[in-house]
């Protein structure tokens, strides 16, 4: 089946989590065992991984934890680098006798061979009062945004937006900021907003439109000021008028990146002249 399907994901970890608890309970009762979800799992980068696989994988890791001893508390963790994320399904207390490695475990044998079909590693720390079953999940290639806007607590914002999902935003308050993060980075979108004390929003979608480092990538105006002719005139792909939502937000950055990478899709009317980039210029 997952030779002869898409598993390479992606799949939303936190999404995962109440049904992964659901499955598992009656067996958490049996065992008379409580499980802690830490809350930093809830902002996990999405993994390149099929998520009906990835629960049973999850699932199979939670097991063999329930039944390695007699545990009062299981804790399942996550942490991410910049490849891949890290599931860690821990419990203290008076453990059976150890084995001999994974393959002579039955309880994680059957979770280790689904875990390699699908890119994952299992590896097993274990003490005398302590097990750990660690699962390593491929991540999902992040698309670098640019966010060029002076407000700090409106590029937090995007920030927030863009937690768990296939983007990462990199927020600066100044134009050079903004050409040398292009230069390390180069973001999938840059995001522009108008009203800056510093500088004015125009003259610097200008210059980014010419600068060698920015004319290639697509330019989204977001702005309290609802000129967008003026907008898409002066080279913007798109335009939103704040204060903006996050489902408009991640659209607008769903169709920029599908636009560039030559896959746009059909739109309905009303919002097609906001994402199908510039307006034709008015003789």
């Amino acid at each position: 089946w997952l030779r002869g399907t898409a598993a390479r994901g992606p799949a939303n970890i936190s999404e995962l989590i109440p049904s992964l608890l659901k499955s598992v309970s009656a067996l958490a009762q049996r065992y008379r065992v409580k499980l802690d979800v830490a809350p930093g799992v809830a902002g996990l980068p999405l993994v390149a991984v099929h998520p009906v696989a990835l629960k049973q994988i999850l699932l199979g890791a939670t097991i063999a934890v329930m039944r390695a001893g007699d545990l009062k508390r299981i804790s399942v963790k996550g942490s991410a680098c910049d490849t891949c994320v890290e599931m860690r399904v821990e419990g203290a207390g008076q453990l059976r006798e150890p084995y001999a490695s994974i393959q002579s475990d039955e309880d994680l044998q059957s979770t280790l061979d689904l875990a390699e079909r699908c890119g994952a590693q299992i590896t097993v720390e274990r003490t005398d009062d302590r097990i750990a079953v660690l699962v390593q999940l491929p991540g999902v290639q992040q698309l670098p945004v640019l966010v060029l806007d002076d407000n700090s607590e409106t590029r937090r914002l995007f920030e927030r937006y863009t937690v768990g999902t296939r983007y990462r935003v990199i927020g600066v308050g100044s134009l050079p900021e903004a050409l040398a993060s292009a230069e390390r980075v180069a973001p999938s979108v840059i995001v522009l907003d108008v009203m800056m004390p510093q500088m004015d929003g125009w003259e610097v979608l200008a210059q980014l439109r010419q600068h060698p480092l920015t004319a290639d990538i697509p330019i989204a105006v977001c702005t309290i000021l609802t000129q967008e002719e003026l907008a898409f005139a002066l080279g913007a792909a798109s335009f939103l008028r704040k204060p903006v939502s996050r489902q408009s937000f991640l659209e607008m950055l769903d169709q920029l990146t599908s636009l560039r990478a030559g896959e746009a899709r059909q739109l309905p009317a009303s919002s097609s002249r906001d994402r199908a980039g510039p307006a034709p210029r008015s003789e």
